[in-house]
């Protein structure tokens, strides 16, 4: 990791689960996604359409919008697993408005409005709370399912090169900040490894 950097905040195990509860969703918004699953910054989430999502072949296109682009204006495509497709398929089957230009993520199933970020971070908040999960820092809390979701793709053989453009960043040092050695990754790391 860079110098003076600290790591990146992540969670797994059952606060991970407790997060992509469905019982979360009962509230009757749009704003439950599978979180460990999700990679996207606030605004992407704001701002997905369903024209930038190709359930068929298993991909998210984060592209620029008349008054909003993606971070330093990289559009890029994020790959999907064939679950987080069957659940998107579901979830768009579940909103009234799912139309090429409609939200993925409307304020609730019935509009085609969408969140402001304000109002996405309080039902974070809300999300984090329900789950039992404790940040310190509202903004913290999408990153925290950010670097949830780097840390898995890494813990299941994900590379970091891979990493670095799934998540948008320009410099591989920033994705390394997701790096964390355990001890069961340090153990299987020399499992492998034959001495002549």
């Amino acid at each position: 990791m860079g110098q003076g950097r600290s790591r990146v905040p992540e969670t797994t195990g059952p606060a991970s689960s407790r997060l992509a509860s469905p019982a979360l969703g009962a509230r009757g918004d749009s704003a439950t996604l599978p979180f460990p699953k999700a990679s996207s910054r606030t605004g992407e989430i704001i701002w997905l359409d369903w024209r930038d999502v190709d359930l068929v072949n298993g991909w998210v296109h984060v592209t620029a919008k008349r008054g909003w682009s993606p971070k330093s204006n990289a559009e890029r495509s994020i790959p999907i697993s064939e679950e987080f497709a069957a659940w998107l398929k579901r979830h768009k089957e579940r909103l009234a408005h799912n139309g090429p230009s409609d939200p993925v993520v409307p304020l609730t199933f019935e509009s085609s409005q969408r969140w402001d970020r304000r109002l996405l971070t309080r039902r974070l908040t809300d999300l984090f709370r329900a789950a039992g999960v404790e940040v310190p820092g509202s903004r913290h809390r999408l990153h925290l399912i950010r670097g949830t979701f780097a840390t898995l793709i890494l813990r299941n053989g994900g590379d970091l090169e891979s990493l670095r453009d799934i998540l948008g960043h320009s410099d591989l040092k920033t994705t390394a900040g997701y790096l964390a050695a355990t001890a069961q990754s340090k153990r299987r790391a020399v499992a492998g490894l034959k001495l002549p």
